[in-house]
């Protein structure tokens, strides 16, 4: 399996993605170079876009935090009234305001039209928390690092595994599959709603 930050190595770390949120990862690579800014996490060939949120060299090594996206979510809007619009208006200014894109799948809220809306003052991940209450949906940033709001669904995935621990006190999983294929969240594995998934990388 192969394991790359940047073109560089990833020795061990890992990898934490919620289904509601945005996802992180703790990582260590083989790099006697700092890494910094917006980078590429590859695992096994699927793809992680975000930026790195802390980091630095460590006896000839680089370990740091990924955060998925632009991560900038906690970015602090200020607050700002709305008149009859449709809450894509809000919902855009919140992404605009946290330099956060739209996945292409999002749902188009353009059409739900509401007399008024108030932002409050807070960070963007709160705007757009408001604005998922309001309308019953859900966000969160994708592995591609855009940003999915819309209904929260957990489509079938078959991946071939071995089972090492079934912790139903905690309702959790522990597996190892049996191929490069990484379960993600939300989505269902045997019947078993996936809501978080935590992946270590060895």
């Amino acid at each position: 399996m192969t394991y790359e930050l940047e073109g560089f190595a990833v020795i061990s770390g890992t990898l934490y993605e919620p289904s509601v949120g945005v996802w992180h990862a703790e990582l260590e690579a083989d790099s006697a170079e700092d890494i910094a800014g917006p980078v590429t996490l590859s695992l096994d060939g699927v793809t992680f876009s975000g930026v790195v949120q802390r980091g630095g060299l460590d006896g000839g090594r680089w370990m740091g935090r990924i955060t998925g996206g632009a991560g900038k979510l906690a970015t602090v809007l200020p607050a700002k009234s709305y008149i009859s619009c449709p809450l894509a208006l809000p919902l855009s200014d919140a992404l605009s305001g946290a330099g956060a894109s739209a996945d292409s799948s999002s749902r188009d809220l353009t059409g739900a039209v509401v007399p008024a809306w108030v932002r409050s003052r807070g960070a963007a991940s709160h705007a757009l928390s408001q604005i998922a209450d309001y309308t019953g949906d859900i966000w969160r940033v994708t592995r591609a690092g855009a940003l999915f709001f819309g209904a929260q669904e957990f489509p079938a995935v078959d991946v071939d595994y071995t089972l090492v621990d079934n912790d139903a006190a905690n309702g959790s999983l522990t597996i190892a599959p049996d191929t490069s294929a990484l379960v993600a969240p939300a989505t269902t594995l045997d019947g078993f709603s996936v809501s978080y998934v935590t992946t270590a990388i060895a």
